[in-house]
């Protein structure tokens, strides 16, 4: 990707997500949503506002931020429903209730702390949750970031970590949690069809043109084919490095929980997939880093868990990864559109050819 297109599309990134506020209206906007909390005395000091670097929180609207109240100083992170929604439906209650329950339970999320769902201070649903001193891997985690940079070593233990706490996700008790309302977020009473109902809608009001025609048999075929189901868990839904921060070889927070669903274990790992893989690469690994073949045997050895039907499980999670790309794109200038066809083809592509090995035909 040229150097003017990397820029055109960080800046309708901006836009999109950050709508036409400017720093000084958000930090008034967070001062009145903190002093409005109960025991936070005046005056709180609101500074240093400003977007999140990286690929975290690409689908979110974002701000990192630091504070002072009560003599207390924290660094803080703001995440709203932003200008130009990806998905339909953007609930940060149930994000928010998500990481609450997670926390309940040590897995590493960052704290929540403040809320403000219908937006009367921030003027849009917010909230407000701790900052967590580490690292997130870029998109281009093989050359450049805290992977990249690392030693063999250290990177064989981060993937392990990074795989760790994706199955002790997996083995949380959701219902016990409180998390059962996941079951009613489309209406199927199968979860991978109950799933796959929450996108099609989406891409048949917001894709490109041909889209649906393109994607249709796909689509039937993973409906058609659902495997038994025995025991549901709670899935991240959108597995890449760059939703897990780093420090010290160890994850110290998962975070971005706006894809989160009932589901199994392999539909995470199908999705880490192909979200290890470049667009229009193959997957190659560098030292200390395990082959996709490694890290299923890996994830195997520390859940207990046989993974299962992955043929199926990789067709629906490449056929959520192309309705994602499309509908992202469809919403881009033209410009960006023509710049960015080249990764919707490579994605449909990859759709067909995993259809064609569950002994489905061809999506296209």
């Amino acid at each position: 990707m040229g150097e003017d297109i990397g820029a055109r599309l960080a800046a309708y990134a901006k836009a999109t997500r950050l709508g036409s506020q400017g720093i000084e209206e958000w930090t008034k906007r967070l001062t009145a949503l903190i002093e409005a909390q109960p025991g936070v005395a005046k005056p709180v000091l609101v500074s240093n506002v400003r977007p999140v670097d990286g690929g975290a929180g690409s689908s979110s609207g974002t701000l990192l931020f630091d504070a002072q109240w009560n003599e207390r100083q924290a660094a803080l992170v703001l995440r709203f429903v932003p200008a130009k929604t990806l998905f339909d439906s953007y609930d940060l209650e149930a994000q928010v209730t998500i990481q609450r329950a997670l926390d309940s339970v040590g897995i590493p999320v960052p704290k929540q702390l403040f809320t403000d769902f219908d937006g009367r201070y921030m003027g849009v649903s917010s909230y407000v949750m701790q900052r967590v001193e580490g690292e997130a891997a870029p998109i281009s985690w093989q050359t450049t970031g805290v992977i990249a940079d690392a030693t063999p070593a250290m990177r064989s233990s981060m993937i392990e970590d990074y795989l760790r706490t994706l199955a002790r996700i997996h083995a949380v008790d959701w219902r016990g949690l409180g998390l059962g309302f996941l079951e009613k977020r489309a209406n199927d009473n199968k979860p991978i069809a109950r799933e796959t109902h929450w996108y099609w809608p989406m891409l048949q009001r917001n894709g490109t043109p041909g889209a649906v025609d393109r994607f249709a048999k796909a689509y039937r075929w993973i409906i058609d084919n659902e495997p038994e189901i025995a025991r549901p868990v709670l899935c991240h839904g959108d597995t890449n490095l760059t939703n897990n921060l780093f420090r010290d070889g160890k994850v110290v927070a998962v975070i971005d929980w706006e894809m989160a669903f009932l589901g199994t274990p392999e539909c995470d790992l199908a999705y880490m997939e192909n979200m290890l893989t470049p667009i229009g690469q193959d997957y190659m690994a560098i030292d200390g880093v395990p082959t996709l073949d490694d890290i299923q045997r890996k994830y195997e050895s520390l859940s207990g868990y046989r993974l299962q039907n992955m043929a199926y499980y990789r067709v629906f999670s490449t056929l959520r990864t192309a309705i994602i790309w499309n509908i992202a794109t469809a919403q881009f200038p033209p410009d960006l559109q023509e710049a960015f066809a080249f990764a919707n083809r490579y994605i449909e592509q990859k759709l067909d050819s995993h259809l064609a090995a569950a002994g489905g035909r061809s999506a296209g």
